[in-house]
């Protein structure tokens, strides 16, 4: 591996840890706050709605969340990369005009900026898309060219980062609180066979075609997934020990709910390592 592809490996390890640390934060934090801390300790005076009931609570917010969270997933998929390009042809004519309408601004910016020259410092995308497209225009729609021309007016495409990242927070909605609302297993089901083919447009008719990379793996993605679900044998247990009123009205102590919590994340843990033990890294051949 030469010295150029490790540092972009360890710059995209950086950025996943980086960013997954910083969303699932901003993600989950209000949920576990309603699921464990809200009406307990310092914050018992901010009692749960529905009479005290934190388990209602905590699966309607979760599922509000969450389903908002799909759908603004799926707009911005499908309708950013429409309005990308309108919107950087509109901001690169507006800079020319207001270069060409100030002298002011012109002298700040150097030789050259009044003439046109701050456009193609700052709207070279623009122009590149503008001139894509007026080739897509002129190109016979049934010559050899026609093809290739109307994929270099569409817009590059921008990588896989942002969809790995929405696809790991919705695996934390759904594993992190599977024992409060488990209706977000169905909804992020709906959600992916959607992403199926909303993606397929999206390659086909938004973006230009990209041009394929190998790699062995996800990356720094699978460290993230492995400790979401290492957080998640924690999380569900402590949910219907800790929180729900069915096993907290079934049981007389905090200490025989401490006891049953632990008996659970051992199960769970010894079921995961069997699993883990069952399941070939890879298939075989």
């Amino acid at each position: 591996m030469s010295p150029t592809t490790t540092a972009q490996a360890a710059f995209e390890s950086a950025l996943i840890t980086k960013t997954m640390l910083f969303n699932g934060f901003n993600s989950y934090t209000s949920l576990m706050y309603i699921a464990f801390a809200k009406g307990r300790w310092i914050f018992a005076e901010d009692k749960c709605k529905f009479g005290g009931d934190c388990m209602r609570e905590l699966e309607l917010e979760g599922l509000v969340i969450f389903g908002v969270q799909l759908l603004l997933v799926h707009a911005r998929d499908l309708l950013a990369p429409r309005l990308q390009p309108p919107l950087e042809r509109a901001l690169a004519r507006l800079g020319r005009k207001w270069v060409s309408s100030s002298p002011a601004s012109a002298a700040l910016l150097g030789p050259g900026a009044a003439g046109g020259g701050y456009g193609t410092a700052t709207a070279a995308g623009a122009a590149a898309v503008e001139e894509a497209e007026a080739a897509a225009e002129v190109t016979d729609a049934t010559g050899p060219a026609a093809e290739a021309a109307a994929q270099a007016a569409l817009p590059a495409y921008s990588g896989t980062f942002e969809e790995f990242e929405s696809m790991v927070l919705q695996f934390g909605y759904v594993a992190l609180f599977a024992a409060a609302f488990p209706a977000a297993s169905a909804m992020a089901l709906a959600s992916n066979l959607a992403a199926v083919r909303t993606g397929a447009y999206r390659m086909v008719k938004i973006f230009r075609r990209p041009i394929g990379e190998g790699a062995a793996g996800i990356g720094a993605w699978q460290p993230v997934l492995l400790a979401l679900s290492f957080i998640a044998l924690l999380t569900n247990p402590a949910i219907l020990c800790f929180t729900s009123h069915r096993i907290a009205r079934g049981s007389a102590s905090p200490q025989r709910r401490l006891l049953l919590f632990a008996a659970i994340v051992h199960a769970l843990l010894l079921l995961k390592l069997l699993v883990y033990l069952c399941t070939p890294a890879a298939p075989a051949a």
